[in-house]
């Protein structure tokens, strides 16, 4: 995500780069919600997240979705690999 505070000018042109952030994040294990977060324009690009899921086994489904501040939003599920 490009994670645009609406402060960096585009070295181009000069122009302020309108603001673009990912406004609320979700995290699910099997479907049932165990983290929410808001964030701002403050958090950094390509932000890194990492939570521990108590009780997850091999093939849980975790998933992660967010919207930004445009409206715009993604969603991906993995399962949890077996531990070796």
């Amino acid at each position: 995500h490009p994670m645009e505070t609406g402060l960096r000018k585009d070295p181009i042109n000069g122009q302020l780069i309108p603001l673009h952030f990912i406004k609320n994040i979700t995290v699910t294990h099997n479907q049932t919600v165990v983290m929410e977060a808001e964030w701002s324009q403050a958090m950094a690009r390509n932000p890194f997240l990492h939570i521990r899921v108590r009780g997850a086994k091999a093939d849980d489904e975790i998933g992660i979705a967010w919207i930004d501040n445009r409206g715009e939003s993604t969603r991906v599920k993995a399962k949890v690999p077996p531990q070796s």
